[in-house]
């Protein structure tokens, strides 16, 4: 049985301090634009650019121990993350994703004419060239990182002919092997990894008359794909807590696909086409951007019952996000130390959550669509597999948050049939 309900839910400890938004600015100008990369702050509701990049279009930001780093078409930058100052600068030709292993800065790369190398990696001091990998056979783009290799798309920049995900050892400096994801795996453009149980997940866009998603097992090297059914390409994926959200070129509405049960279970009823899209850990929001690709840009605010929350204005063709979560003292962090996977959902009876990450729980608490709390039960550490009887519930959407002892809160959205 659950424990009783009750409303003494302790504070969270994690919060948002601002999101980083890269512009890429008029993409539809023949004379090229200028990227703008700029800051928004969640208490004073408040966006304002810090720097104007000359670049026709911005590829990537990420964050990273108190430093900013952007892509943005042959440019790699870092700026300070508190101040925004510009303190480094590298050419670095079709940059398009970055990720982070220790000192360095890993960039895949990808353009219409051929490069040297599709994979390299910088110092995170100063940003200068540690290596490159020449083995990559075509143009990259997503990547992660798991333990001590990387894992890349390989789309020969979305010619929709090749689909492969390339793995790389971070200690030989070297490409291991490339996995070919076949016909149904073709033009994958971005990678996502779950580390406790090292899947890693692609989103392809076949020949953008279709999408799927690879799962891909570390550990044995297998793999199978997964079609989303659609009838075009997606316009941006992100994923949260097991799930991956995408939207497609035709819909304006964001799909949700289960990386447990590999199906489309949910539909975000948003009415937006999205331009670029990305998920705050710390309140479980998701941030989408709008454009019309010329004259304005606006982020809206969803909760993941797709709510709208709020919105604010910023420039043309908001196309990324970087999330600056820090604890409550002010020290950033490294965003949901806790993994939670929850299956099956949609379900009509028992729901099993399972929790990964070194962490210290303290409870589960499921809440319904109007934010009520429904149910609570106390965990102690070696709770990491639950079974919740859920068969009495009235069928619908609900909210299953998973709380640690220093109050860091994991949201997972599930449906009761």
């Amino acid at each position: 049985m659950l424990a009783t309900c009750t409303m003494n839910v302790k504070a969270q400890s994690y919060k948002l301090n601002q999101v980083i938004v890269l512009n890429d600015g008029n993409i539809l100008s023949s004379g090229g634009q200028h990227t703008r990369v700029g800051s928004y702050n969640p208490v004073t509701k408040v966006y304002q650019d810090f720097d104007t990049i000359a670049a026709k279009y911005g590829s990537h930001v990420i964050i990273d121990s108190g430093y900013i780093y952007v892509g943005a078409d042959s440019l790699l930058i870092k700026y300070d993350l508190n101040t925004h100052a510009k303190l480094a600068t590298q050419t670095v030709v079709g940059i398009r994703e970055m990720a982070v292993w220790g000192k360095q800065i890993l960039v895949t790369t990808g353009t219409t004419f051929p490069l040297k190398s599709y994979f390299l990696a910088y110092n995170k001091s100063n940003l200068s060239l540690a290596y490159q990998d020449t083995t990559i056979s075509h143009a990259t783009e997503g990547i992660q990182v798991l333990h001590d290799s990387a894992y890349i798309a390989i789309n020969d920049f979305g010619s929709g002919s090749i689909g492969k995900l390339g793995v790389v050892d971070l200690h030989a400096q070297k490409e291991k092997h490339e996995v070919d994801l076949g016909p149904t795996g073709l033009n994958p453009y971005s990678v996502f990894v779950e580390p406790n149980n090292q899947k890693i997940y692609t989103v392809n866009n076949l020949v953008y008359n279709n999408s799927s998603v690879t799962k891909y097992d570390a550990p044995s090297t297998t793999f199978n794909n997964n079609s989303l059914h659609l009838t075009a390409g997606c316009t941006g994926s992100v994923f949260y807590q097991g799930n991956v959200y995408f939207e497609a070129s035709n819909d304006d509405n964001i799909g949700v696909f289960s990386a447990t049960s590999l199906s489309v279970w949910d539909s975000l009823k948003i009415h937006k086409y999205v331009y670029g899209m990305g998920i705050d850990s710390a309140d479980g929001y998701m941030y989408v951007g709008q454009t019309d690709y010329v004259s304005y840009g606006n982020v809206f605010i969803y909760d993941l019952f797709g709510h709208a929350i709020d919105s604010f204005a910023v420039d043309v063709s908001p196309g990324n996000f970087a999330f600056d979560v820090r604890t409550v003292t002010g020290i950033p962090t490294i965003a949901n130390p806790v993994s939670v996977n929850v299956y099956p959902n949609p379900t009509s009876s028992m729901l099993n959550v399972t929790i990964g990450g070194n962490v210290s729980l303290q409870k589960i608490i499921i809440t319904d669509a109007l934010g009520k709390t429904v149910c609570q039960k106390l965990l102690n550490n070696s709770e990491k597999a639950i079974a919740l009887n859920i068969a009495n519930y009235s069928s619908g959407i609900y909210f299953l948050t998973v709380q640690t002892t220093d109050g860091t809160l994991v949201h997972n959205k599930i449906v009761k049939q």
